[in-house]
């Protein structure tokens, strides 16, 4: 477990990043506000096309994460408290 915590904060904290600025460039969003709304509200067309040479796939977990400035203790804190 501790493996998978660590693994999940790297990437949401090194990865995910660059993944948003891909996804921003290829949807055609102009504002990170604009990103971060589609991406609370679950917007699942912001999904980089697969395969793709850049990226792997990213979790939904990740993404909201990273936009809500969590790592992952402080996500599933957020979650438990609804």
């Amino acid at each position: 477990m501790e493996r998978h915590i660590f693994r999940f904060n790297w990437y949401t904290r090194e990865i995910v990043p660059y993944y948003k600025a891909e996804v921003m460039q290829v949807h055609n969003i102009a504002t990170d506000k604009k990103y971060t709304r589609r991406i609370l509200e679950g917007d699942e067309s912001m999904y980089l096309p697969q395969p793709n040479r850049k990226f792997e796939h990213t979790f939904y977990s990740q993404r909201i994460a990273h936009v809500l400035g969590l790592n992952y203790q402080g996500l599933k804190q957020k979650i438990s408290r609804g």
